[in-house]
């Protein structure tokens, strides 16, 4: 999985400050939190961490960033609208890892002055053209 956004989607129950749902996508599908609502979605497996790769974060809350940390996910994070990492060569990686790839987009991992308006928690030094 290619998981492109601003913000990690990383969080749980337990560690959101907001409650905001979305930001537990990430963690739901890898299997961290709601076990019993991806359940009922068709093949309810969870993503390998192994298989999934972070493009254009730069917006992380501490509970996110240490479970990152802690977890198998590759992230290239991204500052004033820069990659802090080989962008190529950890798809490659990825590559070696799976045969199929599920793209997530959010439009906020786009910098505000590329994509304006489009989302609801813009943040600064995204992905550019």
């Amino acid at each position: 999985m290619v998981w492109i956004d601003a913000h990690g989607d990383f969080n749980t129950p337990e560690t959101t400050i907001s409650g905001f749902f979305p930001g537990m996508s990430l963690a739901v599908i890898t299997g961290h939190c709601y076990q019993s609502y991806w359940a009922q979605i068709g093949n309810n497996s969870p993503i390998p961490e192994a298989a999934t790769l972070m493009f254009g974060v730069r917006d992380l809350d501490t509970a996110e960033c240490q479970g990152l940390q802690r977890s198998a996910i590759q992230v290239v994070n991204w500052r004033e609208g820069k990659p802090q990492a080989d962008v190529l060569g950890s798809l490659d990686v990825l590559a070696k890892r799976v045969k199929e790839v599920y793209l997530h987009v959010d439009m906020d991992a786009f910098d505000p002055q590329v994509a304006p308006g489009v989302v609801d928690h813009p943040v600064s030094g995204g992905l550019s053209l």
